[in-house]
C-alpha cells in the first residue's frame, strides 16, 4: 500500500506540469484565435465603410485604410508596441482621409468625370429622370433595343455604380 500512495504522489506533480503546460498552450491558442477574430471583424467593418463611401476597389481601399491605421497607431506610439485593437472611431476617419488622399478610388468622382467625358447623352438622361433606378432601367432598355456598344457600356457603368 505505501508504494501505491507514493506512486500517486510522485505522478501528481508531473501530471500537474503536463496539465499546466497544456493549459498554457490552449490559452495561447485562444489568444491568437481572438486576435484573428478581432482582425477579421475590423476588416469587415472597414470593408463596410469603404463600400458605403462608394469605393471602386474594395480590396485596395481596405488595404490602404488598414495601412493608414497601422501608421497612425505606430506614429502615436513610436516607442511602444502598436495596439492590435485600434479605436473603432478611427475607422470612419481613416476612410475619409483615404477619400481625400485617393479620390480616384471612389465612385463620386467617376460619375462626375464620366458625365463630362461622355458628352451630352449621359448628362441629358441623368437630368430628366426623377427616381434613381429609372436611369438604370432606361439605359438597359436603350442597350437592349439598339444593340449599340456605347449604350451597353453606359448601362454597365450605371449598373456597376448602383451596386
Amino acid at each position: 500500500m505505501p508504494d501505491n500512495d507514493h506512486a500517486t504522489t510522485t505522478d501528481s506533480p508531473s501530471g500537474e506540469g503536463n496539465v499546466s503546460g497544456r493549459l498554457a498552450a490552449l490559452e495561447s491558442e485562444l489568444a491568437r484565435a481572438r486576435e484573428r477574430l478581432d482582425e477579421s471583424e475590423r476588416r469587415r467593418q472597414i470593408q463596410k465603410l469603404v463600400m458605403e463611401a462608394g469605393t471602386v476597389d474594395v480590396d485596395a481601399a481596405t488595404m490602404l485604410v488598414e495601412a493608414a491605421i497601422r501608421e497612425g497607431a505606430g506614429a502615436a506610439k513610436a516607442d511602444q508596441k502598436p495596439d492590435p485593437k485600434p479605436d473603432p472611431r478611427m475607422l470612419p476617419k481613416a476612410v475619409e482621409d483615404l477619400k481625400r488622399r485617393k479620390p480616384v478610388l471612389f465612385r463620386a468622382n467617376l460619375r462626375a468625370g464620366g458625365a463630362g467625358a461622355g458628352g451630352g447623352g449621359g448628362g441629358a438622361m441623368g437630368g430628366s429622370v426623377p427616381r434613381p433606378g429609372a436611369e438604370l432601367e432606361q439605359a438597359a432598355r436603350d442597350a437592349a433595343q439598339s444593340g449599340d456598344r456605347k449604350s451597353l457600356v453606359h448601362y454597365l457603368r450605371l449598373r456597376r455604380a448602383s451596386l
